[in-house]
């Protein structure tokens, strides 16, 4: 099995409407508001930031991750823009058992919007296809009707 865990280069993934691109610190007002917003921490433990410095601190950590082949995570945004819409990934990958969580976050606005659902199609298809994993977890709260 041969199985894909270099991220060199950035695999930035096209929909029809979207564009799930690297993250990089110019996000880092994006990540402070979106990790700050009441309605997206609702079903979420340790996801609030208090400062800025812990969204740096996570984009730091976050490619850090992603150059040793752990997680890989996508910035959602529309096709026409760079404007942050949520983020997408893959993480606790598990090189020895082909297998990987899926975490995924979508600023308020975009909700029902079928956004989550396009950009799950192509991130699924990313880990089975190019990565090669057997399973692809996703744990979800069990409030979250969404």
């Amino acid at each position: 099995m041969n199985a894909n865990f270099k991220f060199i280069p950035f695999p930035v993934l096209t929909t029809q409407r979207l564009n799930l691109r690297e993250l990089d610190f110019t996000d880092d007002q994006d990540i402070f508001a979106h990790r700050t917003d009441d309605r997206v921490n609702t079903y979420l433990d340790g996801f609030r930031h208090d400062h800025i410095s812990q969204s740096r601190d996570f984009i730091t950590r976050v490619l850090k991750e992603i150059d040793e082949g752990i997680t890989i995570l996508w910035v959602i945004s529309r096709k026409e823009s760079r404007k942050f819409m949520g983020t997408i990934c893959l993480w606790n990958i598990s090189k020895t058992n082909l297998k990987a969580e899926l975490g995924y976050t979508l600023v308020p606005e975009y909700h029902n919007l079928g956004y989550m659902s396009e950009a799950l199609e192509h991130v699924l298809e990313f880990g089975f296809k190019v990565m090669k994993l057997k399973t692809i977890e996703a744990f979800t709260h069990q409030d979250n009707a969404g």
